[in-house]
């Protein structure tokens, strides 16, 4: 049974000025660019996490092993951009959303599907549906699978950053529709044992999720290819359990999992684009500025931080961030003082400094701070952050600083670095969970039963996982029936079992 992994990503949330009584939604209709607007829901945590039963069917390693592919092999790829054909693709489907009926009718359709197992689907009906979008969006799809050089430039350099903030790209939303489209056609090729169209739906959504997630380096185009990218997997997944399934052991790693779930360079990106995003919070010379240069600041700072919230300004904006600025220098100075005699370069000097000069300094630095503890653990090898995942999740879970109206709501401007840490790694576990179970199954194919462990398993390796950093809990109960534990999804949440069941002998050639 598919979950909506589409639908985990709400593109916006409400962003408040409480202080300036102001508050503003942003139209969810669309993808705003700015990470700091996108936010990722969790699910709710059940209490006893149920046991999962997987069907095993033995499965012998392919002749050619690699003759199933979920990536272009590498004679078919192309230095060639497919964003024109992927706009394409878009602009053709989005097509159904002109009539109102339709676009529900396809809404309601994907939605019940979803929930039903592929042996319940209603294959007549997901073929007449399936049909209206094969030669259209996703046969224009289809065209740009072997195109490898992604080119997308917006041009956010010549824009400023408020500009950049109001941008949407209804392109990555859209996108998200692509993928559904390829998600029912492969359930439908998986529930008619149609593995060739099975596989290339696959391929083709491995390349829609690295297009999503890279055409800009937006930390919300990650999350997007993500979202594709594991919604994929979970076909992958019910398609293995389905008898005559071929092994995919190869397929699954031909995926280019660390290229295309990186985030480093998104995180870098988003770090710069925080820092430039207020004018106020731009690095101060060494010597003093006094008070009136400190004040304009402020005064900017507050403006720009309501600019992002209220685009539109209204008649008293201005009167409204004057007396921001003059409450917030007033309310601050003690705690700024008592920060900046703490440096280096103030310590016994906090006297030279004015009130305004004084707050701003201390904003700038605790500004600094806040946005290094978000994307400081970005550049460390995962191999050396593991022993250090609970401090990592501590401070990717931390909030703007109460105390500071000014940094509590710039916090919300940090993107949901967060969220793209989580589902990182649960991409990574389900990739390494999913090339286990094939490992096991050509083992089965072998010896006829399951392995006494998986460092035992013969004739290809099982994966570790990512997460846990260590093998898969394994325990073999019997011949036909093991036991297969995989970590948390998140590391606070409940280790998931599944029952392997053996549920046919494999060719022993």
């Amino acid at each position: 049974m598919m979950t909506p992994m589409l639908d985990r990503i709400h593109l916006s949330v409400p962003l408040c000025l409480a202080l300036l009584c102001f508050a503003g939604d942003v139209a969810d209709a669309q993808t705003m660019v700015s990470p700091a607007l996108q936010k990722a829901s969790r699910q709710a945590k059940p209490e006893t996490p149920p046991q999962v039963v997987f069907r095993v069917h033995a499965a012998a390693e392919p002749e050619p092993a690699l003759v199933h592919r979920f990536w272009p092999s590498p004679e078919l790829r192309r230095q060639a951009n497919p964003m024109p054909f992927v706009s394409r693709a878009i602009l053709l489907a989005a097509k159904s959303s002109y009539d109102r009926d339709e676009a529900i009718e396809i809404s309601e359709q994907f939605s019940r599907w979803q929930d039903l197992s592929i042996e319940k689907l209603p294959l007549g009906e997901v073929h007449r549906f399936v049909e209206k979008y094969a030669s259209g969006p996703l046969g224009e799809l289809a065209r740009a699978e072997n195109m490898m050089d992604l080119q997308y430039d917006l041009q956010f350099e010549q824009l400023t950053a408020t500009e950049v903030i109001a941008t949407v790209l209804p392109e990555v939303q859209e996108m998200r529709g692509l993928a559904r489209l390829l998600v029912i056609r492969a359930r439908l090729a998986v529930a008619e044992h149609r593995w060739d169209d099975f596989e290339q739906d696959i391929r083709l959504g491995m390349r829609l999720a690295e297009i999503a997630g890279h055409s800009t380096d937006f930390l919300v185009n990650r999350l997007v290819g993500y979202a594709i990218a594991e919604s994929l997997f979970e076909v992958v997944e019910e398609a293995m359990q389905q008898p005559g399934c071929p092994n995919l052991y190869w397929a699954l790693a031909s995926i280019p999992v660390d290229d295309l779930f990186e985030t480093r360079q998104s995180l870098e990106f988003e770090s710069v684009f925080t820092t430039k995003l207020c004018y106020g919070l731009d690095p101060l010379p060494d010597a003093v500025i006094g008070a009136e240069a400190a004040r304009v600041r402020i005064l900017r700072l507050v403006h720009e931080v309501n600019a992002v919230q209220q685009p539109e300004p209204g008649p008293d904006t201005l009167v409204k961030a004057k007396l921001l600025a003059g409450i917030y220098v007033a309310s601050m100075e003690q705690p700024s003082r008592q920060l900046l005699a703490e440096t280096t370069q103030w310590s016994g000097r906090v006297d030279e400094l004015s009130a305004p000069e004084a707050v701003l300094r201390a904003t700038v630095l605790r500004f600094a701070q806040s946005r290094d503890k978000w994307f400081k653990w970005s550049l460390l090898p995962k191999t050396v952050a593991a022993p250090y995942a609970d401090r990592i999740e501590a401070d990717l879970q931390a909030t703007g600083e109460e105390n500071d109206i000014i940094l509590s709501i710039l916090g919300n401007l940090f993107p949901a670095v967060s969220a793209v840490h989580q589902a990182n790694s649960r991409l990574h576990q389900k990739h390494g969970y999913l090339c286990t179970i094939e490992a096991i199954r050509m083992h089965a194919a072998i010896a006829g039963e399951f392995p006494d462990s998986l460092d035992r398993i013969e004739p290809v390796p099982a994966w570790p996982d990512p997460v846990s950093k260590s093998d898969f809990f394994y325990h073999r109960q019997a011949p036909t029936r093991a036991m297969l534990t995989r970590g948390p999804r998140y590391r606070t949440g409940d280790e998931t079992p599944v029952q392997l069941a053996l549920t046919s002998r494999g060719d022993k050639r």
